[in-house]
């Protein structure tokens, strides 16, 4: 058989040949194999990417599952009690309980409450809840306060009228001597005048008992009757300690004819008065 002529590639000036690159001989593409090959690869390459897609979407699905879990569940914690504390320690004891205070309106008065405390609350005690739930409180303002009236001077009788008309009422009776204020009256007072009170305190009052004793001088009580010498001994906050009767032809049945101590002499401590009384001719 003839020997079939070879030809030789004509090359440009760079020295690189002139045939095109589709020119190229290309017989393995083309091969049994060759296309096995490349839909296998085509398949492993499409089998990983669905793969890959959905590992990525089943951890996209879980880490949103689990957001939302704890979003809307969080995690339960339990309501304590907190009605009948101050505000700061009932604040204190809910952010133990990852909880927090939410004020309900303005503080309401209470005649039993401090301001500043809290009078209810919400939820309940014991109720089960998420932590960072607000607790809403009512506080308290306090108990209505009232002015202390001025009762200086005034008879202790007519001091409890007075009290009862401020919404207050008297509460402990003291005495003491004084020289300034009458006897039976008030010296002072305790909260004192012109104070804020709470509406319904208790006043207690300190009531004279006249001057002292041994500055007092023995008024004069012949003349009077047993009746308006006692009187006149009790505005000094003095009495009678001893009655005597004695016949008197020149005086009327009933009227004091002597007296100890006699009148105008400074009165003792340790005094007794002791009057004398007509008991008429006999």
């Amino acid at each position: 058989m003839a020997r079939q002529p070879t030809t030789t590639p004509e090359l440009s000036e760079d020295g690189r040949s002139d045939r095109a690159p589709d020119e190229e001989p290309s017989h393995w593409l083309f091969s049994p194999l060759g296309c096995l090959l490349g839909i296998v690869g085509a398949v492993f390459r499409l089998i990983w990417l669905v793969v890959l897609t959905f590992f990525v979407m089943g951890l996209a699905g879980a880490g949103g599952y689990w957001a939302v879990r704890h979003y809307v569940t969080g995690k339960v914690t339990t309501v304590p009690l907190i009605v009948d504390m101050d505000a700061y320690d009932a604040a204190v004891l809910l952010g133990k309980a990852g909880l927090y205070m939410e004020l309900q309106g303005d503080p309401e008065v209470s005649d039993t409450k401090p301001a500043g405390f809290v009078l209810d609350q919400h939820p309940e005690p014991e109720t089960k809840v998420k932590t960072g739930t607000p607790v809403q409180v009512k506080l308290s303002s306090g108990p209505t306060m009232v002015d202390m009236p001025d009762l200086r001077g005034k008879d202790y009788k007519e001091a409890e009228v007075l009290l009862d008309a401020a919404d207050l009422k008297a509460g402990r009776y003291s005495k003491i001597e004084s020289r300034s204020v009458a006897l039976g009256g008030v010296v002072t007072t305790d909260p004192p005048p012109q104070a804020k009170v709470r509406r319904g305190a208790a006043v207690n009052l300190l009531i004279s008992s006249g001057p002292p004793r041994f500055e007092i001088s023995m008024p004069r009580l012949t003349g009077k009757t047993r009746a308006q010498a006692a009187a006149a001994l009790q505005r000094l906050g003095l009495k009678i300690d001893e009655v005597r009767q004695q016949v008197q032809p020149n005086a009327p049945a009933g009227v004091i004819v002597d007296q100890s101590p006699a009148a105008g002499v400074r009165l003792d401590p340790l005094n007794s008065i002791i009057v004398t009384i007509s008991a008429g001719s006999g």
